[in-house]
């Protein structure tokens, strides 16, 4: 998260993958819990809780690839949802190259109490089936934007039902989200994964990409940005 906050202060365009430590719950940016997953069990089971620099709701991160993408604003459309249109679109890409029937979501959207991402479908988001695959959420800070997005490659239904069961009867997120492995019965590799969504990206903004490499001073700046984004029960 420290990372990918420290990725706004930079210029051009940045993309990144990767997975978690453990199995963590992370809070938009400025949301506070309006239903709390089920506290006493994450603290049971050492379920870290974070801030993401973006905003959105909760995202429960395990079987999932993240990615993020942070850009100057005006290479992009103004409209926070035009820009998510541009972005879901290598991932569609790549769906559809492993064989998948996906979906955009049109312009609009749904409402839900839970606090759950993925019980429902924002705007320009992907799903298979009307099941939503991936959630993102945006963040803007002056001419720079960053988006996270969390794919999910599985799903451990008996867990998410343990942090967010007293929201939602039984088997009743199996009707609203859906992961890779279920689609294509076959867990897929997070770094397989990576190097075909990476091409799509670069197919699609017609860039390629280089790898960056931080020095020991951004390193540094990095490290102090990690304080605020540490759990917070």
């Amino acid at each position: 998260m420290a990372m990918d906050e420290y990725m706004l202060s930079l210029e051009g365009a940045f993309l990144r993958f990767y997975g978690w430590d453990g199995i963590v719950l992370s809070y938009g940016k400025s949301k506070k819990e309006k239903i709390n997953p089920n506290d006493q069990f994450c603290a049971a089971n050492n379920i870290t809780k974070i801030r993401r620099p973006s905003g959105g709701k909760t995202v429960l991160h395990q079987y999932e690839l993240t990615y993020a993408f942070s850009a100057d604003q005006d290479l992009f459309p103004t409209s926070i949802i035009e820009t998510y249109r541009l972005i879901s679109q290598p991932i569609i890409s790549c769906f559809q190259n492993l064989g998948l029937k996906v979906q955009m979501s049109p312009e609009k959207r749904q409402h839900s109490e839970s606090d759950n991402c993925f019980r429902e479908i924002s705007s320009y988001e992907i799903s298979i089936n009307n099941k939503k695959i991936v959630g993102s959420a945006q963040y803007r800070k002056g001419n720079r934007f960053l988006q996270h997005g969390s794919i999910l490659l599985n799903i451990d239904w008996d867990l998410w039902y343990a942090i967010w069961g007293g929201s939602d009867l039984p088997g009743s997120m199996e009707t609203r989200i859906t992961s890779l492995s279920h689609e294509l019965n076959e867990i897929p590799s997070a770094i397989q994964l990576t190097e075909k969504l990476r091409a799509e990206f670069e197919l699609s903004f017609q860039r390629k990409g280089q790898p960056y490499n931080f020095i020991q001073k951004e390193l540094e700046k990095i490290d102090e940005l990690e304080k605020k984004f540490r759990d917070f029960y």
